[in-house]
């Protein structure tokens, strides 16, 4: 899991593990600035292999369309 909290990721990180019995991997960062994303993606590589399912939550919105955004527009 990722988020910009660190307290509630490693708060939500522990009630997971032992609800379902699992490692719960988390990351903390902010999905508008590309470093956190690359270094979150190099995190799962190592990690993990690779992503097989992404959920992104961010609630984020932009009014513009995604293959046309800009990473600066991100900052605004």
């Amino acid at each position: 899991m990722a988020d910009r909290r660190a307290a509630l990721l490693e708060q939500a990180a522990v009630e997971l593990g032992i609800r379902y019995d699992a490692e719960v991997l988390v990351f903390v960062m902010d999905v508008v600035k590309k470093a956190d994303v690359d270094r979150m993606m190099a995190f799962a590589l190592a990690h993990l292999g690779g992503i097989d399912v992404l959920i992104n939550n961010a609630g984020v919105c932009r009014e513009e369309r995604f293959l046309e955004i800009t990473e600066e527009s991100w900052d605004e």
